[in-house]
């Protein structure tokens, strides 16, 4: 097997040396993957990715023939890449993002704008996407179906629109009406990815959220949820209208549209269909009955691999700690089999492919190994290195992952994965408890540069995986609903007490820290197991919950599916549990110095959630810092952001536990 780091050694600039001190530098870490979203083109013959160099990022455009960068296009500043992907040879489709501020309502508010752009590579030239009439652009826009076959210059989108004649009353800065009578629908559009001008495919409805077309470029299924109902359905084109094909209860549990099958006569949905556990179900176009595509028994359905041509279903990742694959397609089976023994004991994902399969790109890292990206030619029989994520961790020893299994007070089976810091025992180690944020997420074993960030520095990193986790179920999921320190923060508590009872940490030097639900988290421990910390740092967390769920009804309504989600989780702001499990109405039993960091720009979490818990912790006399991460996003989504996030933390853990 052939490997070479050729194709891009310009841009990824020189290792560590062997001579540099052993300590790695926080900017190894901290700095924005240098390679991502590396994607083909049909015809095989260029790459094209997003690079970044700490400063700036820029569209790459690599010939593979000459071996030689062909064209860069350039992002403009305070715009970050979210998809690079090609609508055909020559064209290549951008998803940016920027966050911007609003001052239509009475609470100024932050939200992250996504929007689309084609640009053409022979040209250099490149144009906004979804403009109507030359007038606007639609907000919200995400790409239905690419690469339609009878028309290359054409893509099917979803965006919100506005309808004047379905807008109900307004009344000051709040709707009259509800959700019904916003005005705003999620509709479809036709779009020439040759001028960027959009026309109107099918209308939605206010409770509209997902669309799927056909492969001649029709929307035929859209996905609806009735929050007044507590109601999703299913509708299918029928005609000049349209005819409801599934109705479920919000208490079977969520369900999303995944495809279309059966030569486009039936669609693919994820739900449990008021059984037990969720997997694939089949529902003809005709009404007839729904069938079971995938089961697995006792698990849940949580994702799937897809072709990125046909968009057919190649395989359902089912919950578990082994992310069990159930396969479907026996001929993707087979590759991906192949590409294993290429890259063992390595997690191997196919990122993009030619039309004739002959040339695919693929993602490969492992727990200890840092995220690189091959170009893998079968007609050569060769694999090239396109480029590394962190190229300044190449050859540098990273911490040992192992999934470590503990019980719970109330005798529930929790794990989460354990970090050693490099050539270190389990003895007697300084930790870092690092929950993950969500928090209906998960943390998996694939490379995390925060987790190794802190090992480098010399500490064990525990990440659990506590009720209301994703990845091992809906019942494991659903069981952290209302359980905002109290259950969730148990299962962490837990984790911490059982790495001390097997002599692998020492209980004196133990700081808990995360960000976003994490930071929450981070701070409830403080609050609540004053005795179990000796520091606690919040990135972007959640300090008085009434508040935060009061900012998101008067941000947008409390009919907003984001609205109905984080009343789910955490519970109705009237119930007095919720002010009690709140960090910022407790400061006064906290012990431990904390430290606060978060992004001004944050659109997800507000900055005011950090700075109640200043103000809270200042006048019950407690240490603090808060630190503002001047036009920062919620993800921390640049280099500076990053490096100054991971240095305020190397530098607050030695003061607190201990230096390596």
């Amino acid at each position: 097997m052939k490997r070479s780091i050729a194709l891009c050694v310009a841009l990824m600039g020189a290792a560590a040396s062997s001579s540099q001190a052993a300590t790695i530098p926080v900017e190894a870490y901290g700095q924005v993957e240098a390679v991502s979203q590396v994607s083909i083109n049909p015809g095989g013959t260029h790459l094209a990715w997003a690079a970044n160099d700490g400063k700036e990022t820029q569209i790459t455009v690599f010939e593979i023939a000459s071996r030689k960068i062909v064209r860069n296009f350039k992002v403009e500043k305070g715009f970050k890449v979210r998809e690079v992907d090609w609508a055909n040879d020559d064209t290549l489709l951008f998803g940016i993002s920027a966050t911007l501020t609003s001052t239509r309502r009475r609470w100024p508010s932050r939200y992250e704008y996504l929007q689309w752009l084609a640009a053409d590579v022979s040209s250099g030239r490149s144009r906004l996407l979804m403009t109507e009439g030359n007038k606007r652009v639609l907000a919200g826009s995400q790409i239905v179906r690419r690469r339609i076959a009878s028309d290359p210059a054409l893509l099917v989108m979803a965006s919100l629109d506005f309808a004047a004649q379905n807008q109900g009353t307004e009344i000051g800065t709040r709707l009259g009406g509800k959700r019904k009578d916003s005005g705003y629908q999620y509709n479809t559009f036709a779009m020439d990815i040759g001028t960027g001008k959009s026309k109107l495919l099918e209308s939605g409805t206010p409770f509209t959220q997902q669309w799927l077309a056909n492969a001649r470029g029709q929307p035929v299924v859209r996905g609806e949820w009735n929050p007044e109902l507590l109601r999703y359905s299913v509708l299918v084109k029928d005609g000049a209208g349209w005819k409801r094909i599934l109705e479920i209860d919000k208490d079977n549990g969520d369900s999303f549209l995944v495809g279309l099958a059966d030569n486009d006569a039936s669609v693919l949905v994820f739900t449990n269909n008021g059984q037990a556990h969720t997997t694939l179900w089949s529902l003809p176009f005709d009404g007839s009955a729904a069938k079971k595509v995938i089961d697995e028994a006792g698990l849940d359905a949580e994702g799937i691999t897809r072709d990125q041509f046909d968009l057919s279903v190649q395989a359902v990742r089912f919950s578990g700690p082994d992310r069990p694959y159930h396969w479907v397609d026996a001929a993707a089976q087979k590759r991906y089999s192949s590409l294993n023994r290429t890259f063992p004991d390595k997690y191997v994902d196919i990122e993009s492919r030619s039309a004739d399969n002959k040339r695919i790109v693929v993602e490969v890292d492992g727990a200890s190994s840092p995220t690189t990206y091959y170009l893998v030619d079968y007609g050569a029989k060769s694999a090239d290195i396109v480029g590394e994520q962190f190229p300044g961790l190449a050859d540098k020893p990273q911490g040992a992952v192992r999934r470590f299994d503990y019980t719970a007070r109330d005798k529930y089976a929790l794990f989460g994965y354990l970090t050693i810091p490099p050539g270190g025992t389990e003895k007697n180690l300084p930790l870092v408890v690092l929950p993950h944020g969500g928090p209906e997420s998960d943390d998996t074993p694939y490379f995390d540069w925060w987790s190794q960030f802190l090992a480098s520095r010399g500490y064990a990193v525990l990440r659990p995986q506590f009720r209301g986790s994703t990845g091992l179920g809906d019942e494991h999921r659903l069981a952290g609903r209302g359980q905002w320190g109290m259950r969730m923060q148990d299962d962490i508590t837990d984790g911490v007490k059982a790495l001390v009872d097997q002599g692998i940490v020492d209980q004196k030097r133990v700081c808990i820290v995360g960000a976003s639900y994490g930071g929450y988290a981070a701070l409830a421990g403080a609050a609540f197991t004053p005795d179990l910390y000796a520091c606690a740092v919040s990135v972007a967390g959640i300090s008085n919950l009434p508040e935060f769920l009061a900012w998101g009804e008067n941000l947008s309504g409390d009919e907003t599916d984001s609205f109905h989600y984080w009343r789910d989780s955490i519970g109705d702001s009237l119930d007095s549990r919720i002010a009690e499990k709140s960090p910022a109405r407790s400061a006064r039993t906290i012990r431990a110095p904390i430290l606060l960091l978060h992004g001004t720009d944050d659109s997800v979490v507000p900055f005011d959630q950090s700075q109640m818990m200043a103000n809270a912790l200042k006048a019950a006399g407690k240490p603090f810092q808060l630190i503002s991460l001047e036009g920062e996003d919620h993800w921390l989504s640049s280099s500076a952001t990053r490096i100054r996030m991971l240095s305020e933390i190397e530098k607050f853990l030695a003061a607190n536990l201990g230096s390596r």
